[in-house]
């Protein structure tokens, strides 16, 4: 076992249930990005090892379990308007959810030991656990939060997560359009001042004319 990776782990456990017992506003980068960061971080670290079938198992019966208390956990958060921006608390019999997380995880890992299957008990998985968990939270939080009309807090740069990807994925302004603004907004639709049909009629009219003139100069 690397008792760094469990330091790690409790570490990233204890804030995020001090923020969550705290309050803070909900950002999109922070509810959507860190279980993706915790996940690949957690599926690096097993890059190097070799599961066997037992150790899948055990790892799978782990991952949903993880899921499916970090959905519980997005449907206890509380969400409510503050100073303009959504606002996310867990309450605190939210830490029984905890509890149970780290209840399920030995238990798994006793078990793993039992099965032999080295690669489920090691401290390696502990991570992916961990990010598996806040994808639940994620998947049943962001839904929420979008139906019921709010929207997520602004990041440091005073924009949301969600207007931050849709600006990078955009395609690059024309050369008379103004940046920042999206591509095809308040744009005319082009080919309106033609009738349709009329660019093919011309390409068609321009290639009679060329083969006309290669038949005289043929003449």
């Amino acid at each position: 076992m690397s008792y760094i990776e469990i330091l790690v782990a409790i570490a990233i456990v204890v804030a995020v249930i001090a923020r969550q017992l705290r309050g803070e506003a909900l950002t999109g980068r922070r509810v959507m990005v860190l279980p993706v960061v915790l996940t690949v971080i957690g599926l690096a670290l097993l890059r190097n090892e070799h599961p066997t079938s037992t150790d899948v198992v055990c790892l799978v019966a782990g991952g949903l379990l993880a899921f499916g208390i970090g959905a519980g956990q997005g449907a206890m958060t509380r969400l409510e308007p503050r100073a303009g921006v959504t606002w996310a608390r867990m309450p605190a019999a939210g830490l029984w959810l905890w509890a149970l997380l780290v209840v399920t995880r030995l238990g798994l890992t006793v078990v793993a030991h039992t099965l032999d299957a080295k690669v489920a008990a090691s401290s390696a998985t502990i991570l992916l656990a961990l990010g598996i968990n806040r994808l639940g939270q994620a998947v049943v939080l962001v839904p929420r939060l979008l139906s019921s009309g709010m929207e997520f807090a602004p990041e440091r740069d005073g924009r949301t997560f969600p207007d931050q990807m849709a600006q990078r994925f955009s395609p690059p302004p024309l050369d008379n359009q103004p940046p920042g603004q999206v591509y095809g907004a308040n744009q005319p639709p082009p080919y309106t001042r033609y009738r349709q049909g009329d660019g093919l009629d011309s390409l068609r009219s321009r290639r009679r004319q060329r083969r006309a003139r290669r038949y005289n100069d043929w003449r």
